[in-house]
């Protein structure tokens, strides 16, 4: 981490529970409270890290803790009705979309990049096969969240029914409609 500049108290882990990004995140967790660019209980109910008395992360009480959160997204997800908008992959191949989805266009299948769990066919609408939870954006922590709290954006996070894992994570004006990453698959 020392190779790149970054300013003061940006946080490295920028995700909510770790789920989307590379690397030993659990541990970034740790050195975001330490820089002071999150607080121990952002770190703790945003990523899901739960830290040990020296400061590291505790390995398994944030396994424990992330799966309360991932239980509790399940428990409070609605279906998503977002009119006129389809979430559907085109192409040949095999890829992953972080580890939030796997999209295979031979089997054509769209599964979680978590559990495995397949939500729905390549040409199938995914939407219809997600959860979704729309807060205020500082459910993300006041470091994303405190220029947005006038009531004019959301944020969605759409996700997997089985596991309660993310698949996608927006910031959209109120009303607005969401978009979604489609690429070609080759």
């Amino acid at each position: 981490m020392a190779n790149f500049l970054m300013p003061k108290n940006a946080p490295v882990a920028d995700v909510t529970d770790g789920t989307h990004l590379s690397g030993d995140v659990t541990q970034l967790g740790a050195v975001d409270v330490a820089r002071g660019a999150v607080s121990k209980d952002v770190c703790e109910n945003v990523y899901g890290v739960v830290l040990a008395a020296n400061g590291s992360a505790d390995e398994k009480m944030t396994k424990s803790r992330r799966d309360q959160l991932r239980a509790s997204r399940k428990s409070t997800a609605k279906k998503p009705s977002i009119e006129g908008l389809k979430w559907s992959y085109k192409g040949n191949g095999r890829t992953q979309i972080a580890e939030a989805l796997t999209i295979d266009t031979g089997a054509k299948s769209v599964s979680c990049g978590q559990c495995g769990h397949r939500h729905c066919g390549t040409e199938d609408n995914l939407l219809d096969h997600l959860g979704l939870i729309e807060t205020p954006p500082s459910a993300a922590g006041p470091v994303r969240g405190e220029a947005y709290e006038r009531g004019r954006f959301k944020l969605r996070q759409f996700i997997c029914t089985n596991c309660g894992g993310l698949a996608e994570v927006q910031v959209n004006l109120a009303g607005a409609p969401a978009s979604f990453a489609m690429p070609d698959v080759r």
